[in-house]
């Protein structure tokens, strides 16, 4: 499964051509990699993540600085790189260092590399474990900003002012930010488990009935030609067929849809009575 790897952009010590032996002895006089250094109140203060990317442009033999990332790593204020789930990337001392120390190397998740980026030395695992209702809201500069674009239940880390997630951390006191309850001990992986087998189901109610759709409008297409037969009635019996199979898929749409939206409303019942402690 395809993830993403986040890094701010303020994270970006530099980026710059260098010299790199391969495989088989193959030589690349042209690399490019991004130097990511961890903030000093990260648990990694002085390390860096090195990272080569095809994102660039040369100009004959000079590579283009500024297009470095431009073309589809860069968006908005974070690098964003596509990772194998559980690939690990290695953190190596950068600054700092004195001549001779040997330092010890970091293999994190792509979790854990966020959270070292972005959550100083905050110590995840001593945190609560929380369920919380999250909104996501657009952001793109237009006046649509702010409009909600996705909500839903997740599970993360709390330590009263903030909630901390995989990818990124909301305050909790702010708009979009609900906290259900405290996880019991030994619950967070089934409720992970559980809260993504929903969403699952929900997406393929959605697809299914997305398909079913699809095939309304190739029936409805059907009837339109039939009533232009010359027969009236060859063309009153493909109408009645058609009729008949568009109300029976229409009715097993609306199955569909309720069924799905009657779950969501038992939804955070079911977690609370199941997952949850000081709700």
């Amino acid at each position: 499964m395809i993830m993403m790897l986040k890094i701010h952009k303020k994270f970006l010590e530099k980026a710059e051509q260098y010299r790199r032996w391969g495989y088989r002895n193959s030589f690349n006089p042209y690399a490019v990699r991004y130097i990511f250094v961890l903030p000093d109140d990260s648990k990694y203060p002085g390390y860096a993540y090195f990272r080569d990317t095809s994102d660039r442009k040369y100009d004959g033999n000079n590579l283009i600085m500024e297009s470095i990332g431009a073309e589809y790593e860069l968006r908005g204020n974070y690098y964003c790189f596509d990772t194998e789930e559980g690939e690990t990337f290695r953190l190596v001392k950068y600054k700092g260092r004195e001549e001779g120390k040997s330092y010890k190397r970091y293999n994190l998740t792509a979790d854990e590399m966020y959270a070292a980026f972005n959550y100083g030395n905050v110590e995840l695992e001593k945190l609560d474990v929380v369920c919380a209702e999250v909104k996501k809201y657009l952001n793109n500069g237009t006046r649509f900003s702010g409009e909600v674009i996705s909500e839903g239940f997740v599970v993360g880390h709390s330590d009263g002012t903030w909630l901390y997630l995989k990818n990124e951390k909301r305050r909790i006191k702010s708009n979009g930010v609900r906290i259900i309850g405290t996880v019991a001990e030994g619950k967070e992986q089934e409720l992970r488990d559980f809260i993504k087998s929903y969403y699952d189901s929900v997406s393929a109610a959605d697809k299914n009935a997305r398909d079913l759709r699809g095939e309304v409008e190739k029936l409805e297409s059907i009837e339109r030609q039939a009533r232009k037969l010359l027969s009236c009635v060859l063309s009153e019996r493909f109408v009645n067929i058609c009729q008949g199979e568009i109300e029976a898929l229409n009715k097993e749409i609306s199955d569909i849809l309720l069924k799905k939206e009657m779950s969501a409303e038992d939804f955070e019942k079911i977690i609370k009575e199941r997952f949850l402690i000081n709700q």
